[in-house]
């Protein structure tokens, strides 16, 4: 409940713990800052460590932003009802609230309101019984030196040196910081980078996986209607910044190949299968589908897939960008309601519909 001076006050039967400028773990651990009980009914299913809030700093540091990463908890986290895929952050806003282990159990819930200058502090309301705080916090908030620190004019250093200036105070102060080059959903230098129409930017494995679940930008959740578009300026200050001998960096560099040659060689498959050999399960997507059956399986293969996976299945029915912009409006319509039978289209202009189906091709 918030007072008129905007004020956030508990009821008798909530618990309400402040914090500014400083990281906020949440846990059943006696060592997270906000530590629920381990005698509440349930409480197994939150995850010793299971969350960490965080705060980092914009506009000179004069504005702080709160974001929350699932610490790879067992039973997940849930923002509003979506749930964070583990490991990665997303932004918290004003009246968010924060559910541990939804499915399991809807009683774990963390109501969000930001408060002080600058929304430098953040007050976390719950229902649930909480242990005490400890005595001595593992992580004090910003001293007068740092703060002084952070509050250097970046503008008179190169864009190399700025940035590096950067990436240093990020090490000596984990999660109070966040690198203009890095992706907001994993926290590494980007690698394919594509910005979204609101201006925000992520790497391209990190986007696509994203809006598998949520067509909405990850930092300022402002939907998203249109492709993202490749930015290879920011990929290539990336590797100017970047120890091309780390093994760190040669590591990921690895993986992320590698995870595009299973990509494609799943979707030479898949291509070979439906295109070459024409063994077709499902009628073109330009018809109605009457059989849910049909529907059900094509959306199952959908569901988890990214990239040229996903482009591959699609063009077994017939989707692909040539295709969306040569169909009249009828058919547009037919092939949305093949694929998004819960949402109505009839309202929608051509342009909209062929913007909508290039989403559904390319991410979800």
């Amino acid at each position: 409940m918030e007072t008129p001076s905007g004020k956030t006050v508990p009821s008798p039967t909530e618990a309400q713990r402040v914090f500014e400028l400083t990281p906020v773990c949440i846990g059943r651990s006696r060592d997270c800052e906000l530590s629920f009980s381990s005698e509440a009914a349930l409480s197994r299913s939150v995850s010793k460590k299971h969350a960490k809030i965080y705060p980092c700093l914009f506009d000179s540091n004069e504005q702080v932003r709160w974001f929350i990463k699932d610490l790879e908890s067992k039973h997940g986290t849930y923002v509003n009802g979506d749930e964070l895929t583990r490991g990665t952050s997303i932004e918290i806003f004003h009246g968010d609230v924060i559910v541990l282990a939804k499915h399991l159990s809807d009683s774990f819930e963390i109501k969000c309101f930001l408060e002080g200058r600058g929304n430098a502090k953040i007050v976390l309301v719950t229902k649930n019984p909480l242990n005490r705080q400890p005595m001595i916090a593992p992580t004090s908030p910003l001293s007068s030196a740092e703060k002084r620190k952070l509050a250097k004019d970046p503008r008179e250093l190169s864009v190399q040196k700025r940035f590096r200036t950067l990436e240093r105070e990020e090490a000596a102060k984990p999660g109070l910081g966040q690198s203009p080059l890095k992706c907001p959903v994993c926290f590494e230098y980007f690698i394919e980078s594509m910005t979204l129409s609101c201006s925000h930017s992520f790497c391209g494995s990190c986007l696509q996986h994203w809006l598998l679940k949520s067509l909405s930008c990850p930092t300022c959740r402002v939907a998203v209607a249109l492709l993202p578009v490749r930015t290879r300026t920011l990929d290539d200050l990336c590797l100017q910044l970047i120890d091309p001998s780390s093994e760190a960096w040669i590591a990921r560099q690895k993986a992320h190949k590698a995870e595009l040659d299973a990509h494609l060689r799943k979707a030479r498959k898949i291509r070979k299968h439906f295109l070459e050999l024409q063994g077709q399960p499902w009628p073109t997507i330009w018809s109605i589908w009457h059989s849910a059956r049909d529907r059900d399986a094509f959306v199952h293969k959908l569901a988890t897939a990214t990239g040229v996976v996903r482009v591959a299945w699609c063009e077994a029915v017939g989707l692909t960008d040539d295709a969306i912009g040569t169909q009249s409006p009828i058919k547009l319509l037919n092939a949305l309601c093949n694929v998004l039978p819960e949402a109505c289209f009839s309202s929608m202009e051509s342009s909209e519909m062929r913007s909508r189906l290039r989403l559904f091709l390319h991410y979800g």
